[in-house]
């Protein structure tokens, strides 16, 4: 599963994509 999230930093956008483990339940805490 691709996790995309995007951040304003320096007034620039950011776009972070996380690859996170399909087994991992969904709704589980990652961080």
């Amino acid at each position: 599963m691709l996790l995309s999230a995007t951040h304003t930093e320096k007034g620039q956008e950011v776009l972070n994509l996380i690859m996170v483990d399909d087994k991992i339940p969904a709704g589980a805490k990652l961080c």
